[in-house]
């Protein structure tokens, strides 16, 4: 089922960057978009969420091929970049044409 606040930040990011945090533990993922900065409890909420996971929290942006790119000074390597895409579509229902992480 999708999470409509989740979708709804999706499809904003499209126009304009959104932060953005991604816990990722093993190919467990979980994410959570902003229009602005995450205070600590949203960070260990996401955090917690994806099982203790490390966290990376950067801005989301658009590409015009259709897909995202995640920047951040610190980044997932790029072989998480499916699970994250995966996890996207399955709580959205939005099918990107790719994601990618981006280290600024």
């Amino acid at each position: 089922m999708a999470d409509g606040q989740l979708t709804q930040l999706v499809k904003q990011a499209k126009s304009a960057p959104r932060k953005c945090i991604i816990a990722v533990k093993g190919a467990h993922v979980t994410m959570g978009l902003s229009k602005r900065n995450f205070s600590a409890k949203q960070k260990k909420d996401v955090k917690d969420e994806a099982g203790s996971a490390k966290a990376y929290v950067g801005v989301l942006e658009a590409e015009e091929s259709g897909g995202f790119v995640f920047k951040a000074p610190d980044v997932p390597p790029n072989s998480l970049s499916k699970a994250v895409l995966m996890y996207i579509r399955k709580e959205t229902g939005i099918n990107l044409r790719s994601f990618h992480f981006m280290k600024t």
